[in-house]
């Protein structure tokens, strides 16, 4: 896989000196020569060869060669037995060399240990080409040590920055920044043990045209390999190598790890009994087929640990382990020309964890992770995936585990997962797209169990062929959750296909949309969510991106005793088809008596429901346009449920009506072809639900009478097989076609009906009552003086003062026919009036006044609708007395409603708004009767009042259009008002009143019309009037009231009550 075989790199040996020897002078063995500035008559090196020795070279000393083959300090020969040798520098040393196979330190022998140290301001230069800032060699099983701070620098080709070998011993590098720029075969730090171990800490290698660190420990008794960096490493080729035949391999990569060349790695564990740990923070591989991170082992474990950025211009993390197990955490992976971004193959367990973005590119072969656990468990946890293949391709002989947190978008399959024998599989996902053609989202093998659980959006491939949101193949038994949020379909739209799996429970509380086949081994799938099963097949035949092709969508359970629960949280849609170009039309089917619309017809479509055997629906059914994805109501959907695998024949399918909501679109018309939704049924029980309620949108039929046979009016389920409940269906809210009302009726005793036998809307009578009940509640809340005062100022003077009354009105009204309506009607009021200083005759005031009402009125007679009103008003008033007992007085008021209006199964079928507008006048001649001045008065008095109300248009939840014509009424009455004063202690005044009149509406009808329709609104024109009341004067300024009056038809039922109680205050 690798350009250059690691293991076929040699150390450099030491020749010795052209030159003298001994130039720090002569010393025994075991002895020390110390190499001081004076004169720094170096030019030939530094070399001492004797048994033992310890050579120290002082600060400030330079030694600079030009010589091949010569050391700027040697200590020690070539395959010497010269025992413990010792090097080390001392404060500013500055060696260098120019000459081919030349070192700036050496130090060699077979049967001591080598210990070189140099000091921080040591430098180290080779230009030479073979040449290595530090050569060490040691055998016998000895150490090995070079601590060595300073900056070391070679620049020939085939130099090394730091070259070791070791037989046997424990091999130590602590080293400051590697620079090796010459080309060929140059390594930073090369260090090779055999039968030994190797430490090597570096705070950097730049080879920019070599290889990085290679550590290597081979043969009988080689230990671990622990390779640590703490500053970049940048090379051509390999940038850390390091690997142990039978002992640990330990890569901590504490900066980024950055390599050129093609086909190398930017970092590499190897081994073969040993376990490889990598650590790092980040690897740059940029040539083709080059690797960012790569761990191969035979029988040990492997775990990789990156928490930077890997990218590479081939594997981005590369794991091979045939006999151990193998746990990979990375953040981001990059992986380019046609390699998966994390390739692991582990002998027994595997464990793989991306917490970033994880993207592969090129081609066929670019999987985002891929994975194989030989003879263990896979475990696979991940966040964002980019793949042009597969984003997640995993196969666990055990079992296989995959959790993803982020969105994947992959070429081919999203997430492939796959186990052994009796291996269960457990997907968790969020987010999973899969775009290329025949592509699943998901797709699983599962020796064992299939377990499929989705929190986010999951969207399958194209064509019809293949291409499903979820595809459980195979597994005993399969289990698929669609969490709140969640969603699956796919461009082919087959959302979900576990044909060929043991039996399958999904559970929905998200959404899916498409088609859906499940394993025919006794399915379970109960739908929790309102978001719904969207049935629907529009598939992207071309894979371009684009739905091109309708068909009828399926929902296919295949053989065994299935079942499918709609519960009371669940809503089934069939889902509405907008810019299909191809229709396949195969296994259409048709209600008996219908229109037959194919779904080549925009706006309507077909769905199956299988090879079920029960069909439970506490929930909603919806195949109203404008719930399923539509604009407006179009009729003509067929929804069959069967038993059979295609609908047509006589089918043994139960579905049980517990409830819930059937939704449908109608041509409400007169039923002589049916345009309708279908629901179409095997067999209908009721369950302990009760009925299903059917919802009815009005599909643009003008409404007509069907007549009420055993086959009139419109199908709207039809029940092909033996057994149908009379009671499994009824309408959940009123059906109003044009004018007409619609009723539910199962008149064959097999199939339920909309039947209308001419009966209007139950709502018009309620439009026919408005203008005549605003019209009462404006006459029994008009603010005459005596009614707001508490009684008539005829002969007595006026007084400037405030009042407040408030009142219940209960009345009742007949109008055209039958029909009769009563009110509760609720007003408060408060005013003040001024008395004019005016040069008139008599007394002039002047008033004003606001109101608030509310009301609420029901039609009677059985017709149930109501309405209710809350308006707020203001008023004028203008009242003249002549002093002498006549008075008149004129009145306005104005008042604003807003209204609505309620039916039966129809709540709030309308809401409007209204203005009231009233104005009166009324004469009266308040008489003395009987004792001192005005004790016992008679008043005479009649009055004219206009009322009208302009209420505005409007079209309610049935589609019936309504305009107000004619809502005005003309109020003349005339009466008599009888009055009696009564002396109470303390200056207080007891008025005691009674009326009685007669009141005629001179205008006497309303007129509306419904959908363009006339209808006509007569009242009782004639009344008679009656009331009474108490007005007590508690003082000179101040008195309160109460009054009691009423009205009764004199041609009818028509009545109101009024109890009226109240204040005033004058000044």
């Amino acid at each position: 896989m690798l350009s250059t075989s690691v293991l076929s790199m040699g150390a450099y040996g030491h020749l010795r000196s052209a030159n003298a020897a001994n130039e720090c002078g002569v010393i025994a063995a075991g002895g020390t020569a110390t190499c001081t500035p004076a004169g720094n008559n170096f030019t030939t090196g530094i070399d001492y060869d004797v048994n033992d020795a310890t050579v120290v070279v002082q600060d400030g000393v330079v030694v600079s060669t030009t010589a091949n083959n010569t050391s700027a300090i040697a200590n020690g020969a070539v395959g010497a037995n010269l025992g413990s040798l010792t090097t080390t520098t001392q404060g500013a040393v500055n060696l260098s060399t120019t000459g081919d196979g030349s070192q700036g330190i050496y130090a060699g022998s077979l049967n001591g240990s080598v210990i070189i140290t140099t000091s921080e301001n040591t430098t180290i230069t080779t230009t030479g080409d073979g040449s290595t800032g530090i050569t060490a060699a040691s055998g016998g099983g000895n150490a090995l040590t070079i601590i060595a701070p300073a900056a070391i620098t070679t620049s020939g080709t085939g130099s090394n920055g730091i070259s070791t070998l070791n037989t046997g011993g424990a091999t130590i590098i602590n080293v400051g920044t590697i620079t090796a720029t010459g080309g060929g075969a140059t390594t930073g730090i090369y260090a090779q043990s055999v039968g030994g171990t190797i430490d090597l800490t570096t705070s950097g290698v730049n080879t920019p045209n070599g290889y990085g660190i290679i550590a290597i420990a081979s043969g009988v008794g080689s230990g671990t390999v622990n390779v640590t960096t703490t500053g970049a490493v940048s090379a051509l080729a390999n940038g850390i190598i390091a690997g142990s035949q039978f002992g640990d391999t330990i890569i901590n990569a504490g900066a980024p790890v950055n390599v050129t060349a093609v086909g190398v790695a930017a970092i590499f564990g190897a081994g073969t009994t040993g376990s490889v740990t990598i650590n790092s923070v980040g690897a740059t591989a940029t040539g083709a087929g080059s690797i960012g991170i790569i761990a191969n082992v035979t029988t040990g474990n492997i775990s990789i640990t990156d928490s930077g950025t890997v990218t590479s211009g081939g594997y981005g993390v590369y794991s091979l382990s045939t006999g151990g197990s193998t746990n990979i955490n990375v953040n981001n992976v990059t992986a380019s020309n046609n390699y998966a971004a994390v390739n692991a193959i582990s002998g027994t367990n595997l464990s793989i964890t991306a917490s970033g973005l994880v993207t592969a590119t090129g081609g066929s072969f670019s999987d985002g992770i891929y994975g194989v656990a030989i003879a263990g468990a896979a475990t696979v946890q991940t966040a964002d995936i980019t793949a042009d293949d597969d984003g997640i391709n995993v196969y666990g002989a055990t079992g296989a585990t995959v959790t993803t947190t982020g969105t994947i978008t992959a070429g081919d399959d999203g997430i492939e997962v796959s186990t052994g024998a009796a291996g269960d599989a457990t997907i968790t996902v969020n987010n999973v797209t899969a775009t290329g053609a025949n592509n699943d989202a998901i797709e699983v093998t599962a020796g064992g169990t299939a377990t499929v659980t989705v929190n986010g959006a999951v969207l399958g491939g194209a064509t019809s062929a293949g291409g499903d949101g979820i595809d459980i193949q195979t597994g005993t038994l399969a289990t698929i959750t669609i969490n709140g949020g969640g969603s699956v379909g796919a461009l082919s739209d087959f959302a979900i296909d576990t044909d060929g799996a043991g039996a399958t429970t999904l559970n929905n509380s998200g959404t899916i949309t498409g088609s859906i086949v499940l394993s025919g081994n006794g399915d379970t799938l109960n739908n929790l969510s309102s978001n719904s099963i969207n049935l629907r097949r529009f598939t992207d035949t071309d894979a371009d991106g684009v739905r091109d092709t309708e068909a009828v969508a399926i929902l296919d359970f295949g053989a065994g005793t299935d079942t499918f629960d709609n519960s009371a949280t669940g809503t089934l849609r069939l889902s509405t088809v907008t810019g299909a170009t191809a229709f396949n039309t195969t296994n259409e089917t048709f209600a008996t008596g219908s229109a037959s619309l194919s779904l080549t017809n925009e706006g309507v479509e077909q769905g199956h429901i299988l090879n079920l055997e029960t069909f439970i629906n506490s929930g909603t059914i919806t195949l109203a346009d404008t719930e399923t994805g539509g604009m407006t109501a179009i009729a003509g959907d067929v929804l069959a449920i069967t038993s059979l695998g295609v609908p047509g024949g006589v089918g043994t399918s139960n579905f049980i009506s517990n409830g819930g909501e059937l939704h449908l679109d109608t041509v409400l018309d007169t039923g002589a072809i049916d345009t309708t939704d279908v629901l179409i049924l095997d067999t209908v029980t009721t369950g302990v639900g009760g009925a299903t309620g059917i919802t009815i949108t009005d599909a643009g039929g003008a409404g007509g009478i069907t007549g009420t046979g055993a086959t009139d009016g419109i199908r709207v389920v039809e029940v092909r097989g033996v057994g149908s409940a009379s009671d499994a269906f009824t309408l959940s809210r009123a059906v109003v076609g044009g004018i007409f009302e619609y009723e539910l009726n199962q008149a064959d005793g097999q199939n339920w009906y909309l039947q209308s036998d001419g009966t209007i809307a139950t709502q018009i009578p309620a439009y026919q009552a408005l203008p005549l009940a605003l019209s009462g509640f404006a006459r029994d809340q008009m603010p005459w003086a005596q009614k707001r005062w508490g009684h008539v100022e005829g002969r007595q003077q006026a007084k400037t003062g405030a009042w407040l009354r408030g009142g219940f009105v209960r009345g009742s009204e007949e109008f055209t026919g039958a029909n009769q309506y009563e009110s509760r009607d609720r007003f408060v009021q408060a005013g003040y009036d001024v008395v004019l200083d005016a040069e008139l005759p008599g007394q002039l005031s002047i008033g004003g006044l606001v109101q608030h009402t509310s009301t609420d009125t029901s039609i009677t007679n059985g017709n149930g609708s109501t309405f209710s009103a809350s308006g707020y008003g203001a008023g004028v008033s203008a009242y003249w007395t002549a002093g002498s007992g006549l008075f008149t007085e004129a009145l306005a008021t104005l008042t604003r409603y807003e209204i609505n209006i309620d039916r039966p199964n129809l709540a709030g079928v309308a809401d409007t708004e209204a203005y009231t507008y009233s104005a009166g006048l009324q004469v009266g001649h308040q008489l003395h009767v009987a004792g001192e001045t005005d004790r016992w008065t008679v008043t005479p008095r009649t009055s004219l009042t206009y009322i009208d109300s302009n209420i505005d248009s409007f079209t309610d939840a049935s589609g019936i259009a309504v305009d107000f014509v004619e809502s005005d009424s003309m109020l003349l009455e005339a009466g008599m008002i009888s009055g009696l004063d009564l002396d109470l202690k303390g200056n207080r005044v007891l008025n005691l009143s009674a009326e009685i009149g007669i009141e005629q509406d001179l205008l006497g009808g309303n007129a509306i019309t419904a959908n363009a329709v006339n209808f006509t609104a007569d009242r009782d024109d004639t009344r008679a009037t009656f009331g009474a009341g108490a007005t007590a004067h508690l003082g000179e300024n101040f008195s309160i009231f109460a009054r009691a009056e009423g009205s009764a038809s004199l041609s009818g039922e028509g009545y109101s009550r009024r109890a009226t109680a109240g204040l005033k205050i004058t000044f």
